[in-house]
């Protein structure tokens, strides 16, 4: 099932090591009136290029996820979903705990609604 599908550039955004969060996100730009940002909450282990020409996002079929936490070492693997993360050029993953997304009308430097809402700060990297 897909979870998240992007036909526009994407960048890995911010991730933030003392949350395990990592942000990407689709800026608004000529053809999109809307930005896009994906979270991956609990994050222990990932695999994907810092910016992507278009992005799909959906969960791990079982031998994909098996394939995925024998490749890394991940603290409680059984707590945390992989999700496999592609593009036109590139096949990655992400092993979080949740993945959530929104699409709103914010700025390029404005902060995340999804981080505001699960860090409690101000939404930015810094948080």
């Amino acid at each position: 099932m897909m979870l998240v599908e992007l036909p526009r550039m994407v960048q890995l955004w911010s991730y933030t090591a003392s949350h395990s969060q990592l942000l990407l996100r689709a800026t608004k730009d000529r053809d999109h009136a809307t930005r896009v940002d994906v979270l991956f909450k609990g994050v222990g282990a990932m695999q994907l290029p810092s910016v992507m020409a278009a992005l799909t996002v959906r969960e791990a079929e079982p031998d994909e996820r098996q394939a995925i936490l024998s490749s890394t070492s991940v603290d409680m693997p059984d707590e945390r979903r992989c999700f496999v993360l592609e593009g036109p050029d590139f096949r990655g993953w992400v092993v979080a705990g949740a993945m959530v997304s929104t699409e709103d009308e914010g700025e390029y430097f404005e902060p995340s609604p999804l981080l505001d809402r699960l860090v409690g700060g101000s939404g930015g990297p810094a948080d």
